[in-house]
């Protein structure tokens, strides 16, 4: 239950606003339902549907191409991003410009969205291609 309006007489309406935390983003429905104790002539009206899109509040960069490019993460002993270039022999390793304190590990490219994701002491991060990372809380 949460709230109650007591008395509402016949005609008169009572508003009660909600405040809904998503748990993600996408599409979501909301039902709201009342009920009585007394007899409803018209319980038709007692209840609203809303639907919603939420969208991530994260700011958006530049993606990655999901191409033949391979990225690793930790190179001699650090933990941080690199791209690794297959064009020679050996192999040319440059690292990616990251935002400024970053370590990433555990990374892995996401096609849907073009953005590489890595985990930074319990936190999930996402990567544009320009180095900027966010941190997007912490993995379940």
């Amino acid at each position: 239950m949460f709230g109650n309006f007591g008395t509402v007489a016949e005609g008169d309406t009572a508003t009660m606003t909600l405040l809904v935390k998503a748990e993600g983003s996408g599409p979501f429905q909301n039902i709201a339902y009342v009920s009585s104790d007394q007899n409803d002539l018209n319980p038709v009206d007692n209840g609203d549907t809303l639907d919603v899109n939420v969208s991530p509040s994260f700011p958006v960069g530049p993606t990655f191409n999901c191409d033949a490019t391979f990225y690793v993460s930790g190179q001699d002993g650090t933990i941080d991003l690199h791209e690794l270039g297959r064009s020679t022999t050996p192999f040319d390793i440059s690292r990616v410009n990251l935002s400024s304190g970053v370590n990433i590990d555990a990374i892995g490219i996401r096609r849907q969205d073009g953005y590489i994701y890595g985990s930074n002491a319990g936190n999930l991060l996402r990567i544009d291609s320009d180095g900027a990372a966010t941190d997007l809380g912490l993995c379940l």
